[in-house]
């Protein structure tokens, strides 16, 4: 399994202004990736993510291999069965909505920090999902940009390019 960090920069203007409103570390979004589950041979990748494109947590393919992506190995889940258990986990989740009041309470008002277990931002649920199998002590409530330091994603430099049309 690993974790794949959408990076801001190839991305749109938003991409960008979460980059930048998040830590300008950069990146502005993630996904979980299997592995071993639901591979295609169309060089795409089955990933599941809270992603406010889609409104919802959803699972869908994507091209991870492509230079939009900085992918970190979980090495701690690394067979089928242990991917299976994070994604019966995950099903769980699937079809919860994107956590805008969330973001708005935790990223401007960061003294408010209560959970609705209905909602969900994208490092959120990734995050939720390593401290559920990896490490009981990781807090959820993180953005990509502190979720990619945690793992030891390298820092990406900023570069002010951007689409209106790009998607994940």
């Amino acid at each position: 399994m690993k974790i794949a960090f959408y990076i801001a920069s190839t991305g749109t203007l938003i991409d960008k202004l979460i980059n930048v409103w998040t830590g300008f570390y950069g990146y502005s979004h993630c996904e979980i990736v299997f592995d071993h589950i639901e591979i295609s041979d169309d060089d795409k990748w089955w990933a599941c993510s809270a992603a406010p494109r889609d409104g919802e947590v959803r699972f869908k393919k994507i091209d991870i291999h492509s230079s939009h992506w900085e992918l970190i190995d979980i090495p701690t889940v690394n067979t089928k069965d242990d991917e299976l258990k994070v994604y019966n986990f995950l099903k769980e989740y699937e079809g919860s909505k994107y956590d805008w009041q969330g973001i708005l309470l935790y990223f401007i008002f960061a003294f408010m920090k209560k959970q609705d277990n209905k909602k969900w931002w994208c490092s959120e649920i990734c995050a939720y999902t390593l401290r559920e199998f990896i490490d009981p002590k990781l807090s959820y409530r993180i953005s990509p940009n502190k979720f990619a330091k945690k793992l030891n994603a390298p820092k990406q430099p900023f570069k002010f390019m951007f689409s209106l049309s790009k998607s994940f």
